[in-house]
């Protein structure tokens, strides 16, 4: 029986849209950012008996500080000392999700090199989102 889950921000939201316009060269800026904006407001829309078992975990705090991130696990799904270590080893040695790693992160929105329009997209379709989650547009990075 599953103890709890764990619901990784796959990337921060800058990080993640120049990642996905990186992996796939998509034509449609405003559909990534939809995209993006559907799968956080989705999360929130989870009924409250799952929030009770479950933990919102930023991968950016994951790396930062894995093993605060594993005690954070460890509080929801009571691990064995094993699998804390295990769980609190993967930042440190892997990024899947990363598409490039010499891109750096993305920690403010006038670093993206992106067209003002681009900008004003994302803010419209994002900014709710955006506010919702705690994210800033600058270095601050959340709230």
């Amino acid at each position: 029986m599953a103890r709890g889950a764990i619901h990784f921000h796959e990337a921060p939201w800058l990080e993640y849209i120049c990642s996905r316009i990186r992996k796939f060269a998509s034509p449609d800026f405003a559909g990534d950012c939809r995209d993006w904006a559907l799968i956080m407001g989705g999360w929130r829309n989870v009924p409250d008996t799952v929030f009770s078992r479950s933990l919102e975990l930023d991968q950016r705090t994951a790396v930062r500080d894995p093993d605060a991130a594993a005690a954070q696990v460890d509080a929801l799904l009571e691990l064995i000392p094993s699998e804390i270590a295990a769980f609190a080893g993967v930042p440190r040695r892997e990024r899947p999700e990363m598409t490039d790693p010499s891109a750096g992160i993305v920690a403010d929105i006038l670093e993206t090199g992106w067209p003002p329009a681009c900008i004003e997209t994302f803010r419209g379709i994002r900014g709710a989102e955006m506010d919702a989650d705690g994210y800033t547009y600058d270095a601050r990075y959340s709230c």
